[in-house]
């Protein structure tokens, strides 16, 4: 009795892992053009960037944010970082509000020097009292 059960359950699992590789290979994409990117969604916001740029040793910081037609504001906050060890710690920071449901941001950093940096800019995007907050880090 021990040997029958020890090979139906082999057979069981040899059988469900041929099922599970059955389905995954069942239906493959055939056309790559379907494949939409992976993107968050947001409740009120269609784009958001935070772009930094280094030329020598002057940072160049640029964050954009579009809303939907209901937004009525939009605050942001830039955060210049400098990797230290494992840690990002601040170098500077700057505030914008725009009464409007887009805002373009632009500050420089001057004499920066050698290491890695980002620009971690936060966004809080209102649509009357509703309100969402998105953060979005440079490449």
């Amino acid at each position: 009795m021990k040997v029958v059960m020890a090979i139906l359950l082999a057979l069981s699992v040899t059988t469900s892992s041929f099922i599970g590789v059955s389905k995954v290979n069942a239906s493959p994409i055939q056309n790559s053009s379907w494949i939409e990117p992976i993107s968050p969604m947001y409740l009120y916001t269609n784009h958001v960037e935070s772009e930094l740029s280094i030329s020598g040793t002057t940072a160049y910081c640029n964050s954009k944010a579009t809303g939907l037609s209901s937004v009525t504001k939009i605050e942001a906050t830039q955060y210049l970082e400098k990797k230290v060890l494992l840690w990002w710690s601040e170098v500077d920071s700057w505030n914008k509000t725009v009464n409007s449901n887009s805002l373009n941001m632009s500050n420089t950093e001057y004499n920066v020097g050698s290491g890695t940096y980002r620009l971690r800019t936060v966004f809080k995007v209102y649509s009357g009292s509703n309100s969402e907050e998105i953060e979005k880090i440079s490449s």
